[in-house]
């Protein structure tokens, strides 16, 4: 029978923690998005949902240096241990800090923000994306961007409520066992802009299989809201991208990448 863990401190749960880590492994195709944004707007990076270093690590080893924002004492553990295998230069350009997307104060700017694969789902509202926003504004400096990226609206919106879907498989590095992630939708909240759904990961111990099944509420976030919300937060210009190649947003496409930039000079 499947162990399972409400949404509530989600990532602050160790096994959530482990099973993530190799399913976000899984995926590397943005990785030479950010590390082109990195090189055209300049380091340092600031990472707002740094998770376990799945950008931060490959970016930092492509020569820039990143600064990460890791949401809960799990997380930053292991995105430190894995640090502590980089070589000593990969390691110089890396550093992290535990906070949240809605009220970090890190007291200095950046020419280029991320808030990467679908983390402003994490948000559950127009308040604490406000709250977000107005934090990716006052860390970016001038003629700096902000970048926010997530699953276009309409592929959240649509999904099959009920069937459950088989994602990846495969052997887990930090425990050499063949791991099995699926995840069933259990309700669309249309009025709400909440996807419920069921995370189930399945670990393969020689004959034994131990299920560990995880609620999570996702949130997705439209295109007028998020061109809304970061204009109000000061950022002038929000250029609306449908994918990493810089195509147009149109509806079903896979990505909304919404890029903010500031001024180079503030006007009163």
């Amino acid at each position: 029978m499947a162990e399972e863990t409400d949404q509530v401190d989600l990532f602050g749960q160790p096994d959530f923690v482990r099973f993530y880590d190799w399913a976000a492994g899984l995926r590397q195709g943005d990785v030479p998005y950010y590390a082109g944004l990195a090189a055209e707007h300049g380091a340092p990076v600031l990472d707002v949902a740094c998770a376990t270093g799945r950008l931060a690590l490959p970016l930092a080893r492509k020569g820039a240096e990143m600064v990460g924002l890791v949401c809960s004492p799990p997380m930053l553990e292991l995105v430190r241990a894995k640090v502590e295998a980089e070589p000593p230069e990969v390691r110089g350009r890396l550093s992290f800090i535990q906070s949240g997307m809605e009220d970090f104060d890190l007291e200095r700017q950046f020419p280029t923000l991320i808030v990467p694969d679908s983390a402003v789902f994490e948000l559950h509202g127009r308040f604490s994306l406000s709250q977000c926003f107005r934090r990716l504004y006052r860390h970016t400096q001038p003629g700096g961007v902000a970048v926010v990226d997530a699953l276009s609206p309409e592929i959240m919106a649509e999904q099959e409520v009920g069937r459950r879907a088989e994602v990846a498989e495969g052997v887990n590095p930090a425990t050499g066992l063949l791991t099995r992630l699926s995840r069933r939708v259990t309700n669309v909240f249309w009025d709400t802009q909440i996807v419920s759904e069921v995370q189930r990961f399945v670990e393969v111990d020689g004959e034994e299989e131990r299920e560990f099944e995880f609620r999570r509420d996702c949130r997705w976030l439209g295109r007028g809201e998020g061109v809304e919300l970061l204009q109000r937060a000061g950022f002038p210009e929000v250029e609306v991208f449908g994918d990493y190649e810089g195509g147009p947003f149109e509806p079903y496409c896979p990505r909304l990448v919404l890029v903010a930039h500031r001024l180079e000079r503030d006007f009163i």
